[in-house]
């Protein structure tokens, strides 16, 4: 939207907006500020924000970000947020699938809604008290959802189709 590219940071939890240039440049490109309609963090977007542990590499589980994909139907960023995982169970708290806001620049344009929480993993019959996280995102011809996973075990993963629509996913 608005010839917009989204990126997910897993050191810092944020979104990043850039615009692509018309022509390739020689320095990488770089987000327009360090804060405002180009970059959006998850942890500080919630009515009761995530604070960062501040260790290096990434962010803390909760806030880091993951999958992004554009809703250009209901004018929504969607993302993923990585909650939990295999070696990181979180108990109170699944996986979950987030949108935003954006306007017709592709800017941030308002708060973040929970759209989904992702249901607990099943292998083989056997039912775990975990999910894995949100690594895809992507909306099919019917307006359908489709939620790709990222396990620490390849052949864990699962694709999850949402049927609905902004704050009605199920």
């Amino acid at each position: 939207r608005g010839n917009s590219l989204y990126i997910s940071n897993f050191e810092d939890g944020r979104i990043y907006r850039v615009t692509p240039p018309a022509a390739c440049p020689a320095v990488p490109i770089k987000p327009f500020g360090p804060s405002g309609p180009d970059i959006f963090d998850h942890g500080t977007g919630l009515s009761t924000p995530i604070a960062d542990d501040l260790q290096a590499g990434t962010t803390a589980l909760g806030r880091r970000v993951f999958a992004v994909c554009v809703n250009e139907a209901e004018s929504r960023l969607y993302y993923g947020v990585w909650i939990e995982d295999y070696l990181n169970v979180n108990a109170a708290q699944n996986n979950e699938i987030w949108s935003v806001p954006i306007n017709a620049a592709g800017q941030f344009a308002g708060a973040a809604q929970l759209e989904a929480a992702m249901p607990n993993l099943v292998i083989n019959n056997t039912a775990y008290a975990y999910t894995a996280p949100p690594a895809d995102i992507t909306f099919g011809p019917n307006g359908n959802m489709y939620v790709g996973e990222r396990s620490g075990n390849a052949h864990d993963s699962r694709v999850i189709e949402f049927a609905g629509g902004s704050g009605a996913w199920s």
